[in-house]
């Protein structure tokens, strides 16, 4: 297999729309790469450029020691799965596999052997003659997904491969894509728009907004320290509940106002507390994980540590249950969106918090919710970035 390093990659349309700008990412080889956004952050773009199907307008892409620039896309040594799957109608299922090997006139012994362990693999045994009409749409994309790595290319790319798939099976095909990757060893980039499907697949996760990249790293590291605003709101399921707070600072003692409301951070690590320090009678944006909001029956943490509000909703999932929870922090409800929507502060705050499914929690209770200080995520409204 081989390196993948993208090098300023930018896409400058001649309407003056700039698609890609100044992507630099480099891949091990092997290595499984995530490129996770909303719709038109350049995601997509990007792919385009590495397999050849768009030109630069300036920038490389560097397969190996080589550039690809000017080489054209059936000689990149590339694969490539899209969203539709692209199989041909009028040939079965072994056929369609075998086919990238019968353009590269391997023998038939040859290529029976390889599709064999592909299918294998892939448990299509019992459908080789069947054509794609036949087959489930998981089925059809196991038989894309067979395609593309029986070349055993040096580069695997993949196009929102799951997007047509229904829920249960997205789960059940992000499992064998990636077993798939892990025996071949293929270094591939994989695109969606879907964080759950980044997160639970990805090596590492590069997360982009209106061409630009945010943040790029393991998963643990994109959810667990978000560089930005973006990536905080973007990354997680349900999302991060943002709101604005005032820090305060006496003599030692560190303090965050919300609303009404007063939470101690003297057990803040010393790092964190210092750079809050700074911020000292300032308002900041403060981040809070869902599932780091915990009933105090279940939980060691001091009441200390807690948030009081009304249980507007309360949603049972059998694991966990989710509490529709209000104060009276000020929501930062639209931190420069894409509608360039004004900043809203309303009276009561709705945050989402996921507790243990034996909560006795009911709507229209007030309750205390306990957070460990360490756990908040703190960022600077004006500039957007987070609080080291």
């Amino acid at each position: 297999m081989s390196t993948l390093d993208l090098e300023n990659l930018t896409k400058k349309f001649e309407s003056g729309f700039v698609a890609l700008d100044s992507l630099s990412v480099s891949l091990r080889s092997g290595e499984f790469l995530v490129l996770v956004g909303p719709s038109g952050c350049g995601k997509s773009t990007a792919l385009r450029l590495v397999a050849g199907l768009e030109q630069p307008t300036s920038g490389d892409v560097r397969l190996g020691s080589k550039s690809m620039l000017g080489v054209p896309p059936r000689d990149r040594d590339m694969s490539m799965v899209f969203q539709n799957y692209a199989l041909y109608p009028q040939m079965t299922v072994f056929q369609n596999i075998e086919f990238p090997l019968r353009l590269r006139k391997i023998a038939k012994d040859k290529r029976t052997s390889e599709v064999r362990r592909v299918v294998e693999l892939l448990q299509l045994s019992s459908q080789l003659e069947k054509k794609p009409a036949q087959l489930s749409g998981g089925q059809r994309q196991r038989v894309a997904m067979g395609r593309a790595l029986i070349r055993q290319p040096q580069l695997s790319l993949m196009d929102e491969p799951l997007s047509n798939l229904d829920a249960q099976l997205r789960v059940q095909m992000r499992g064998d894509i990636r077993s798939l990757q892990r025996e071949f060893g293929t270094t591939t980039v994989y695109v969606t728009h879907d964080q759950t499907e980044a997160m639970t697949m990805g090596d590492r996760v590069a997360v982009l907004r209106d061409g630009l990249l945010q943040q790029i790293g393991s998963p643990e590291e994109v959810f667990g320290t978000p560089k930005n605003l973006f990536v905080a709101r973007f990354i997680g399921s349900p999302s991060m509940n943002l709101v604005y707070g005032s820090v305060q600072s006496e003599a030692n003692k560190l303090s965050l106002r919300l609303g009404s409301q007063t939470l101690d951070l003297s057990s803040l690590s010393p790092a964190k507390a210092e750079a809050l320090r700074r911020y000292n009678e300032r308002r900041v944006v403060v981040g809070i994980r869902p599932h780091t909001l915990k009933d105090p029956q279940f939980s060691q943490l001091k009441v200390g540590y807690s948030l009081r509000g009304v249980v507007r909703l309360r949603e049972s999932l059998g694991t966990e249950i989710v509490l529709h929870f209000a104060i009276d922090a000020d929501r930062a409800g639209a931190i420069r969106s894409d509608e360039s929507e004004e900043v809203a502060l309303v009276q009561e705050t709705r945050i989402i918090a996921c507790v243990d499914p034996a909560s006795t929690a009911r709507e229209q209770q007030t309750v205390d919710l306990v957070i460990e200080p360490n756990r908040l995520h703190f960022f600077d409204p004006e500039t957007e970035l987070a609080i080291a």
